[in-house]
């Protein structure tokens, strides 16, 4: 059976893009990486609610709403890829998964390595993220 996740694209005005450093536990994907917030969608629960619930569980904020971008399917996952506007400032955010958080911009993001203002370092993006954020990149272009 496939791994069924959600990630979401925040952004504000896609101009930048709020990304989380995630944790380096051995046992998650991409440890030690930047990448989008989101999650495994549970038994019995909409990909819709999936969004909304890992979005507050993360950052303890539910957006107005969300805009399907398209679904990544794999040999072994099925990935659900959203976009919303943050509607918030930053300092109303509480991050209560992964190491840091940061804004970028679709230079920095496509440069792969990012920098944290809370270890004073850069970390590289989580490999697959970019050819997603290209896509993401492509279909704002394209809606222009």
């Amino acid at each position: 059976m496939k791994k069924e996740v959600v990630i979401v694209f925040l952004h504000y005005s896609y101009s930048s893009y709020l990304l989380q450093l995630r944790d380096f536990e051995p046992s998650i994907d991409c440890p030690g990486q930047w990448g989008t917030f989101g999650g495994g969608v549970e038994k019995n629960e909409t990909i819709d609610s999936a969004v909304y619930r890992e979005l507050l569980e993360e950052l303890h904020y539910v957006p107005p709403s969300t805009r399907k971008i398209r679904t990544y399917t794999t040999d072994n996952l099925v990935c659900h890829s959203f976009c919303c506007d943050l509607k918030v400032p930053l300092s109303d955010l509480v991050l209560s998964e992964g190491l840091d958080m940061g804004l970028f911009t679709m230079d920095e993001i496509l440069s792969e390595r990012l920098y944290s203002q809370k270890y004073n370092k850069h970390f590289p993006m989580a490999h697959i993220l970019i050819e997603y954020f290209k896509d993401l990149f492509d279909f704002i272009a394209l809606a222009r």
